[in-house]
């Protein structure tokens, strides 16, 4: 045989050897390290311009006249301060829909509402024939208009 190759392949087999023996021998050579990431801290942003809590002031007004474009009213004639008062003096005769909208006007959730420092006024009225009304239309600054709060005689 030819001294030249068995020399290589047992140089070659010494070497394999010596490597695993290393790697045996020295583990923490080959092992990872674990990356550790400080946790964030948790901070609760809040904003420094939270929309105060505004009262809810409802408005009866006379029926709107001047058709669906441009309904107009003359009088205030009731003023209720908070939806519940209002539902209460009007009773059982009001429409489910007609109480959703004006709830969900009284938090804020209608787009055109009136809506002052600290309030929001809704506008109503009553059909002639006994049914209430919440009309978007007719929900504006009606006192910058000269519109006064007239109550009825009772």
């Amino acid at each position: 045989m030819n001294h030249g190759f068995i020399r290589t392949a047992a140089i070659a087999g010494v070497s394999t050897a010596g490597g695993i023996v290393y790697q045996l021998l020295s583990p923490s050579l080959f092992k990872q390290k674990e990356l550790t990431i400080p946790k964030a801290k948790l901070v609760s942003v809040t904003s420094s311009k939270e929309e105060p809590s505004r009262k809810c002031f409802i408005f009866v007004t006379d029926k709107a006249t001047g058709g669906k474009e441009n309904p107009r009213i003359t009088k205030i004639l009731k003023k209720f301060e908070g939806i519940e008062e209002f539902l209460k003096d009007i009773g059982n005769t009001a429409h489910e829909t007609f109480k959703r909208n004006v709830r969900s006007a009284c938090k804020g959730n209608k787009s055109k509402i009136h809506k002052t420092r600290g309030s929001i006024n809704i506008y109503v009225y009553q059909q002639n024939d006994g049914r209430w009304s919440y009309n978007r239309k007719i929900q504006r600054d009606w006192e910058a208009e000269g519109i006064k709060f007239e109550p009825l005689e009772r």
